[in-house]
């Protein structure tokens, strides 16, 4: 019995200790990479948490004060650190819509004339266009990455396409361009199979009184600041590893996220959610910064370190306002994952498959010739 037993317990004695060297290797080596001095400095940037309720503040609360709060908030962290190079405010948080009417009036650097189309929803465009145009050009002065809802209507009204947008402006305050939302939240932003479910859309409807029907964008925007190749993702988009690596394969250096996370209120999904963003981080060795509504906003090192917080002087970060201004890393190293994607994975995955299926095999066969050896086998 001894003898039998003597290769099982060797084979677990050696697993046991591949693994043990597998484990302190991985962390030498990782002490080792964190040791390296791999970055040159970025971007200096101010990330403004508003903590507005989806609940109260927004039905209670008047658009101007919404979009005042957002401007002292800036102003007031800018004031104690200058020099800052963009600001940058949560997903969806101007108090209204960007028609893409307005947007050759915000991109021009004439002065935007006073409303009066008589289009009352594309008059409150133009005057909203035209007071955040009076807020980043003219008392921030530097160049902006804003959450706006985007949209076009028909002479009636009607909303043809509507998108969730991070609009880039410039330090004048006039418009550069746009990344509007590619994954969009089913049954949140958009109401899937719509068109062969009708009735989803009516129990919708009766509950929230309009289906949502945002239309998703299609490019992977990266935009330019001084030089310095950037991209955004809104919402839960970080937690879609290829959409950071598209923007880093296309000559981002450092990501934002602009998002909402006031639906779930103090809960511990704005910790996750934050938590989320440190492996895009990783992935791609880009820095991250997050500016959240009502948390976590935090900028995120290449190395996945969480360097600075939005919190107030009790330390708490989730449902506090408050604004940061801390200056970026740039990471001069390419990863593999941002070279083959989850190729890696997928060749782990045919190793595992692979090896299972020969596991199965061997047992089938084992099985086999235990019948046949058995007295009353074939």
């Amino acid at each position: 019995m001894r003898e039998d037993g003597a290769p099982a317990v060797r084979t677990v004695l050696v697993a046991t200790g591949a693994g043990a060297a597998l484990l302190l290797a991985s962390l030498g080596y990782g002490s080792w990479r964190l040791g390296q001095e791999t970055t040159e400095p970025g971007p200096k940037v101010c990330l403004a948490q508003c903590n507005i309720s989806m609940e109260r503040g927004v039905i209670e609360m008047h658009p101007a004060e919404m979009l005042k709060r957002l401007w002292h908030l800036s102003a007031d962290a800018l004031r104690e650190e200058p020099d800052v190079d963009l600001v940058v405010w949560p997903e969806t948080m101007l108090p209204g819509e960007l028609r893409l009417q307005v947007i050759p009036l915000l991109r021009s650097a004439e002065d935007i004339p006073d409303p009066d189309s008589g289009d009352r929803l594309l008059d409150n465009s133009i005057a909203l266009a035209r007071d955040v145009r009076y807020i980043v050009g003219d008392q921030l002065r530097c160049a902006a990455l804003v959450g706006w809802h985007v949209s076009e209507r028909d002479a009636t009204g009607r909303a043809v396409r509507e998108y969730n947008s991070a609009v880039f402006l410039s330090d004048r305050g006039t418009y550069v361009d746009r990344y509007d939302k590619i994954h969009l939240v089913p049954f949140g932003e958009f109401t899937p199979l719509r068109r062969y479910l009708p009735f989803v859309v009516d129990i919708i409807e009766s509950k929230v009184g309009q289906a949502p029907n945002l239309t998703p964008g299609r490019d992977s925007t990266v935009f330019e600041l001084n030089g310095t190749g950037f991209g955004a993702t809104i919402c839960y988009e970080d937690t879609f590893p290829y959409l950071t690596r598209r923007l880093v394969q296309n000559g981002a250096r450092f990501v934002l996220n602009l998002t909402n996370d006031a639906w779930f209120e103090n809960s511990p999904e704005l910790d996750m959610h934050a938590a989320i963003c440190v492996f895009r981080a990783v992935e791609n060795r880009v820095p991250v910064a997050r500016a959240a509504n009502t948390g976590v906003s935090c900028v995120i090192d290449s190395c996945g370190r969480i360097t600075r917080r939005v919190q107030d002087r009790f330390g708490f970060q989730r449902q506090v306002e408050g604004a940061l201004v801390d200056q970026l890393r740039l990471d001069k190293r390419r990863t593999l994952y941002t070279a083959t994607g989850d190729l890696a994975g997928w060749v782990c995955a045919l190793f595992t498959a692979a090896a299972v299926g020969a596991l199965l095999r061997r047992r089938i066969v084992l099985s086999r010739s235990a019948k046949r050896a058995s007295p009353g086998g074939r």
